[in-house]
């Protein structure tokens, strides 16, 4: 898929290559995204254009029984991959252990949209017919829409036509009306989309955009939208421009009225603006050849109660359909593999899953400078208990907190403290109700600084950990809770309240929550619940959230528990939590912030199906394998202008496969001043992107990640894959380009395709859905 204004053009950094000069880690090339208004306006047919893609009927044409005859195949299409507006956040993100967590379950979690594709040719000659039905699932409380499209493919991308000679045509309908209706067309060096669309507050709304392709890396064109960024929605019309330099656009009218808008450039220099990669690849350093998991996961299918199948996709993550079908799988229910072998599978659900930490100890000085989130509650200094963002500062033997956890009505998100607030290393040892820190880290996870390592900052002391998951057989029996414990009464008590007003929930799902120690008789004690694989306080039933509907799940996120619950440490041996100071404890977290503890565990468990343990067994009842994420390392370069705090520090990330590769920190920017921010607010309302704080370089010297620390273990090149720019201010280049012209806007109207108003044109019911998929996301799958 191409965006329809890939920045092939920016200017490429260069690479002393020692892998082979004909391997893919120096052949690939990397897509990078103008994230621009400009741009953004042209989400509806950079969809269209990536769906069609995923559908792959070029690989579908000429397959049946003679090179003429028409096929009818099921392609499955990974909506999220194909929608450019979600792939840069706006505003302050939660980077808090519980977000961190949940957020990378999530961004693993698949939904496939299902498209029945007739594609035929009338010779071999003659120009690809390519018609789909595809179904949208509507949210909760809307409804679904069904889509015709029409497609003519006369002849393929080549330089001279970058986007190939094609007319596509499309409705979508919803309950049996039109809704929209539009037209995408390629022809010699220019593409052109109009779209009409029927909304039921400001009635008919027209969207069109013309692109003309010039030589070299140069084109203008012109792009009409409607701007639904403040209270009251306005149409727009911007005319831009661009040069293998720059990038320049202006806003012509608001609502049929010239605007007076200034024209504004941008520089298309790549070390000049900001850069947010969506997916990395990687290498194998030796050879060059790309590396990737191998048993990654598999299609799987099922036949609902209309007698429909409905198709998805099982891998580690778990068990993955269109969402409200995903919510709705149940412990015990029969799949079909989507392959030859048509073998039945089995859902393995539970309400909880327990995972396993491991400690190992670094210097408080090697995190100097490290942002990370904790409760932080040390009344004797001033500061109320609360979840904040603090730094180490070893020149000045302080902690500094930058940010405060807070919740309004743009969601739960750091925000900004108005006066950072320095506490000094004397202040926190000689505070006697402070025992420690314990946080997260982007790039680290769990960080614990207890109180007596703050005085001696060169000791390796400071515990920083990683997990691994635990197999159903070897879930402990017993484990004991001292700090942070879901349980059944919280956890009904936050449901409750919940579907009552999510605005008035004050109340967690934890026992003991942030207590730190504890009474004899104020521990908790799980007993494994050995039939539903969870845990129990012995307060009525399971500490999990059970069978959650999909309005209370909706209101559950409307809190600040929108996260899951995740316990504190989990020991299966009380005493050692046991306390060694004179503090009135019982049991507390001092061994697990210390690192006296070097094993523990961890309940997790939510209202969201990630919070949960999903996974398929054989028809033996053995659980199926899948390669788990791959941990890696990844050496930050001590250049602090690029890399900020993270600057000589190693970190650790997640491969998933293909181009997941998750854990690196973000921040936000200011897009007009290309500086990142603390506070992510803009002056007038709305929200600064934010994106990652650095990326890994293409170079094989910097740009590359272990399998162990300090640089041990396997050894991969890592090379972006695609992304986004945000280009810098190039005021010298304004009034240099010819902008396109409003003028060249389409005016053609669409051809209805729909069965409603088509006529002659409607391409034909849907046809019946093959029993299995041929395509997922653009793979060939079957016949």
């Amino acid at each position: 898929m191409k965006k329809l204004f890939i920045l092939l053009l920016l200017a490429p950094i260069a690479v002393m290559a020692q892998v082979p000069a004909t391997s893919a880690y120096n052949t690939d090339e990397a897509e990078f995204f103008l994230e621009d208004e400009v741009n953004n306006a042209l989400s509806t047919p950079d969809m269209i254009m990536c769906f069609m893609g995923a559908m792959r009927p070029d690989l579908m044409v000429g397959t049946g029984a003679t090179p003429t005859s028409a096929v009818t195949y099921l392609a499955l299409v990974d909506e999220a991959k194909c929608s450019s507006e979600g792939n840069v956040s706006q505003g302050p993100q939660n980077q808090s252990a519980s977000a961190g967590a949940a957020a990378n379950a999530k961004s693993a979690s698949i939904s496939y949209t299902e498209a029945i594709v007739t594609v035929s040719k009338a010779s071999v000659s003659a120009p690809m017919i390519v018609k789909a039905w595809i179904l949208f699932k509507g949210d909760e409380g809307e409804n679904d829409q069904l889509i015709y499209t029409l497609t003519t493919v006369n002849g393929a991308a080549t330089d001279e036509t970058p986007y190939g000679d094609f007319v596509l045509n499309y409705t979508g309908t919803e309950l049996g009306t039109d809704v929209f209706e539009g037209y995408l067309q390629s022809s010699g060096t220019g593409l052109e989309w109009r779209d009409i669309y029927q909304d039921q507050q400001m009635g008919q709304i027209e969207n069109r955009a013309i692109l003309n392709f010039g030589t070299g890396a140069t084109g203008n064109g012109a792009i009409q939208y409607v701007d639904f960024s403040q209270q009251n929605p306005t149409q727009n019309v911007d005319t831009y421009a661009y040069t293998a330099s720059a990038f320049c656009r202006q806003n012509q009218s608001v609502n049929g009225a010239p605007s007076g808008a200034a024209e504004l450039c941008f520089s298309t220099d790549e070390s000049a603006g900001k850069k947010e990669v969506f997916g990395y690849k990687l290498y194998d350093s030796t050879t060059g050849e790309q590396f990737d998991l191998e048993n990654t996961g598999f299609g799987i299918k099922f036949v609902n109660d209309a007698s429909q199948t409905v198709f998805g996709w099982a891998d580690y993550w778990g068990i993955h359909f269109e969402e409200s079908v995903a919510n709705s799988i149940t412990n015990g229910k029969a799949f079909t593999k989507d392959d030859d072998s048509g073998a039945t599978v089995t859902a393995a659900i539970y309400n909880g899953k327990l995972i396993k930490r491991t400690v190992e100890k670094v210097t408080l000085n090697s995190i100097n400078g490290l942002r990370f989130n904790a409760w932080v509650d040390i009344n004797s200094l001033g500061i109320n208990g609360a979840e904040y963002k603090l730094y180490y500062d070893s020149a000045n033997t302080r902690f500094t907190i930058t940010h405060s956890f807070q919740c309004g009505e743009q969601g739960c998100a750091d925000t900004a403290l108005e006066n950072p607030v320095n506490i000094t290393a004397a202040q926190l040892t000689g505070a006697n109700d402070f025992y420690g820190f314990w946080g997260w880290a982007p790039g680290f996870g769990a960080i614990n600084i207890p109180k007596e390592i703050i005085a001696t900052p060169t000791v390796a002391a400071v515990p920083l950990e990683s997990e691994s998951d635990v197999a159903l057989a070897d879930y402990p029996t017993t484990l004991y809770c001292v700090e942070n414990c879901p349980r059944y009464t919280e956890i009904e008590a936050l449901k409750a309240a919940a579907n009552a007003d999510p605005s008035n929930v004050n109340a967690g799902p934890l026992a003991n929550e942030n207590v730190y120690g504890v009474a004899t008789n104020n521990v908790i004690t799980y007993t494994l619940d050995s039939t539903n694989y969870s845990y129990s306080a012995g307060d009525g039933g399971n500490a999990d959230y059970g069978t959650v509907s999909d309005a209370l799940r909706g209101k559950i996120n409307e809190t600040q528990y929108n996260w899951g619950a995740y316990s504190g440490a989990l020991v299966t041996t009380l005493s050692s939590l046991s306390c060694d100071n004179d503090n009135n404890y019982d049991y507390c977290m001092e061994n697990a912030y210390n690192g006296t503890v070097t094993e523990y565990y961890q309940w997790q468990t939510g209202h969201e199906r990630w919070n949960t343990l999903r996974f398929l067994k054989d028809s033996s009842g053995n659980r199926i394998p899948f390669d788990q994420p791959l941990q890696l390392y990844f050496n930050v370069p001590d250049a602090a202008a690029t890399y900020a705090e993270y600057a000589g520090k190693e970190i650790s990330l997640d491969f998933g496969g293909g181009q997941s590769l998750w854990g690196l920190p973000g921040r936000c920017v200011n897009t007009t001043t290309g500086v990142f921010v603390e506070d992510c607010r803009k002056e007038g309302g709305g929200y600064w992107p934010w994106i990652d704080l650095f990326q890994i370089p293409k170079n094989e010297s910097t740009g590359v990640v272990y399998t162990g620390r300090d640089s041990t273990g396997t050894k991969y090149l890592v090379a972006p894959a695609q992304g986004a720019v945000f280009l810098a201010v190039d005021a010298a280049s304004v009034g240099t380009l010819t902008l396109g012209s409003a003028a060249g806007l389409p005016t053609d109207a669409p051809t209805n395709v729909g069965p409603t108003n088509g006529g002659a044109n409607y391409i034909g019911a849907e046809p019946a859905k093959p029993a299995k998929a041929s395509v997922i996301h653009g793979e060939l799958t079957g016949d």
